[in-house]
């Protein structure tokens, strides 16, 4: 009988190879191994609205964004309760508030070998603080480029995305794959659609288990087509409870339903830890049951004032650059393209702000007539 049982629970776990059954085996109940530790871990913190994530490979750190200026102390103390302070990379996505303010306090009171960050330049106090306290780190600033990769430990970190020229902030953020072993995450920082479709659209491999929410799960990111790339099992959403912009939006949350994924979220789980070592993967609880969307709704005001912008540092101000000549009638204006990209903004739209002067225009003409000139709405204002 010992023989024969023995067989049969051979006959099963063939079975279960050969059906699919490893996925399964991957991604194990959290109730089964939620206090086991591994080799790998990657901790979403709880900075609300933003973003900050903390990886460890094989007792290499690395931490991707620190959250905003209001969440400093928090991401400090829990990095000190929690790593060794000394990290072989510090990641900054890209230069708005709620990603780099809190870095300012983690390069003060740690070490970096590397910082990798976007390769351009922004007029505000906070990206002001960051290159100084990153000058006094000491620590060697790349610029990377992708398909660059890196190594952590036994984790692979491939660059999927990074463009400095973007018109939309945002999508110049860095946007990394990591690897370790069987394990697979993928964090795009703030990428929206159009950093989205490139990704899909590139040569890299898509596919992971886990996948760290865009934007914080704004409309403007987490597309249906990029899901469906990816096709995670879980997807881990960093926004702050009550915040003013329905973070994480009912868009986001129905793509994410469509594509079969289970959440994760810390304006209703605080932080939240994957584990894995490289055969299986863990978490430290079971995923939320809450779909509920934030509780408002972005705020979009008349096209003659600012936009509110959820990454927008609160030290600026958006302003219409009406400095441009050859145009109509700059005074009195609908809309400002960028003759480039072919994009039509409201004159408060962040993107105005970074876009080239060359490629700056005005004019009254209604958005039929322009999209029939080649032209297509912004969809970060939505004009």
């Amino acid at each position: 009988m010992k023989k024969n049982s023995r067989l049969f629970i051979t006959f099963l776990l063939i079975f279960s190879l050969i059906i699919g059954g490893m996925p399964l085996l991957q991604a194990e109940a959290a109730s089964n191994r939620k206090d086991e530790k591994a080799a790998f871990e990657l901790t979403m913190l709880d900075v609300g609205q933003g973003l900050s994530i903390l990886i460890k490979a094989d007792g290499k750190y690395m931490l991707y964004d620190g959250g905003d200026r209001d969440k400093s102390s928090y991401v400090v103390s829990y990095l000190k309760k929690h790593s060794s302070m000394d990290f072989e990379y510090i990641f900054a996505s890209h230069y708005h508030s709620d990603h780099i303010a809190g870095l300012v306090g983690v390069l003060n009171t740690s070490k970096a070998k590397k910082v990798v960050c976007p390769d351009y330049s922004v007029n505000t106090k906070i990206y002001k603080s960051f290159t100084e306290k990153l000058k006094k780190n000491g620590a060697k600033v790349v610029h990377p480029k992708e398909g660059n990769k890196y190594e952590l430990g036994e984790a692979d970190i491939t660059v999927l995305h990074v463009d400095n020229e973007a018109e939309d902030e945002n999508n110049r953020s860095i946007a990394i794959r990591i690897d370790y072993g069987k394990t697979s995450v993928i964090i795009t920082g703030d990428c929206e659609a159009d950093a989205e479709l490139e990704m899909v659209n590139s040569k890299y491999d898509l596919e992971a288990d886990v996948l760290v929410a865009g934007h914080h799960g704004s409309t403007s990111s987490n597309t249906g087509k990029f899901l469906e790339a990816v096709e995670p099992s879980y997807v881990l959403i960093s926004s702050g409870e009550g915040n003013s912009y329905g973070h994480p939006t009912s868009d986001t949350l129905d793509n994410i339903k469509k594509a079969e994924a289970e959440i994760y979220r810390t304006d209703t789980q605080n932080e939240v830890t994957l584990y894995s070592d490289g055969k299986s993967y863990w978490f430290s609880e079971e995923p939320t049951d809450n779909w509920k969307p934030g509780e408002k709704e972005v705020v979009k005001n008349t096209a003659t004032q600012n936009y509110t912008n959820s990454n927008k540092d609160t030290n600026t101000k958006t302003k219409v650059d009406k400095s441009i000549k050859g145009t109509a009638d700059e005074k009195n204006f609908t809309y400002v393209l960028n003759t480039n990209t072919k994009k039509i903004h409201l004159p408060g739209c962040s993107s105005v702000n970074t876009m080239k002067d060359k490629n700056k225009g005005y004019t009254n003409k209604t958005i039929d007539q322009l999209m029939k000139e080649g032209y297509e709405p912004c969809k970060r204002c939505k004009p």
